[in-house]
């Protein structure tokens, strides 16, 4: 069986930069872990869905009009093409 060779292409590992600086974590001060404040997340996540419903909205809305945008174009070809046909 043939390698396809698209996939292990894909499949090798890129290198690593060495030359880049190592920084080091510093673990020494470590700050207490504080409580999420559930009002502000929830929040958040209703902002996220308003965002995400607005977004839904806008695609379908570009969408419907790329739709009648190509009819348009549609009904104007058809009108031409009668227009060029050759006399028998």
């Amino acid at each position: 069986k043939k390698k396809n060779k698209k996939t292990t292409n894909k499949k090798k590992k890129k290198k690593t930069n060495t030359n880049k600086k190592k920084t080091k974590k510093n673990t020494k001060t470590k700050k207490p872990t504080k409580k999420k404040n559930k009002n502000t997340t929830k929040k958040k996540k209703q902002k996220k869905k308003k965002k995400n419903k607005k977004k839904i909205k806008q695609t379908k809305q570009t969408k419907k009009q790329k739709k009648t945008k190509k009819k348009k174009k549609n009904k104007t070809k058809k009108k031409t093409k009668t227009k060029t046909k050759p006399k028998k």
